[in-house]
């Protein structure tokens, strides 16, 4: 696991335990073109290959921000 990846999951981490939120959390980090999303389920942390901004995966890119705030919406209505 990257250094990025580990300030994600211990501050993911850290909302479970502080904050007593059990959803499931989601975040997304970018590294110049390459975005990489991230999930933490229970102790179950996964992080996705990587999409490329600059080719056609900005198309996924924006459906998965789109289901995202999707899911967003569901929690806080």
């Amino acid at each position: 696991m990257r250094q990025l990846e580990c300030k994600i999951y211990f501050a993911f981490f850290g909302m479970h335990v502080i904050l007593r939120f059990f959803q499931p959390l989601y975040g997304c980090y970018v590294m110049g073109r390459l975005w990489f999303f991230v999930v933490l389920e229970g102790i179950e942390y996964s992080t996705s290959l990587a999409f490329d901004a600059t080719k056609d995966d900005i198309k996924e890119i924006f459906g998965i921000l789109q289901n995202t705030k999707g899911l967003i919406l569901k929690l806080i209505n």
